[in-house]
């Protein structure tokens, strides 16, 4: 306690007591470091600086997977798709505008482009320039650049 400081009391008063007394706890302690002896200066409290922040994760490039639901319009000469929809690349949330033009790699090697949403349950359309022969059901691997 600093000279000319303020000291707390604290007190409790019982509802149904029959002496109707106050009750002051055992735990009403001051702190060693704020007790001061007469004659003697005060200790100075030693702050410490706050911690440094966090560091940020570094940023890796984000990959998510999805499913061929199905293959759109008519097959080219050649028995393959120009256009898949995709399914679990997005949640319905999420804006897939932002990531149209990424890279989109089906499970049997072919490459696409994300060419945007399809309806609102957060498909995805990809075009894929020479057409691809991906089966439905088949895997695919969409990766996002760092952000």
């Amino acid at each position: 306690m600093q000279p000319g400081g303020r000291l707390y009391l604290v007190y409790k008063k019982y509802a149904f007591s029959q002496s109707k007394a106050l009750h002051q706890d055992d735990d009403c302690v001051v702190p060693a470091d704020e007790l001061v002896t007469p004659g003697k200066p005060p200790k100075k409290k030693v702050v410490e600086p706050p911690p440094p922040p966090p560091l940020s994760p570094k940023k890796t490039e984000d990959v998510r997977e999805g499913v061929v639901e199905r293959l759109k319009g008519d097959a080219l000469d050649s028995g393959r798709y120009r256009t898949v929809i995709v399914e679990g690349l997005f949640s319905a949330e999420e804006d897939q505008k932002q990531f149209v033009g990424s890279m989109v790699k089906f499970a049997n090697g072919d490459e696409g482009v994300l060419a945007g949403p399809f309806g609102k349950a957060g498909k995805s359309k990809v075009d894929v320039e020479g057409g691809t022969g991906a089966a439905v059901g088949a895997s695919v691997v969409l990766k996002l650049p760092a952000r």
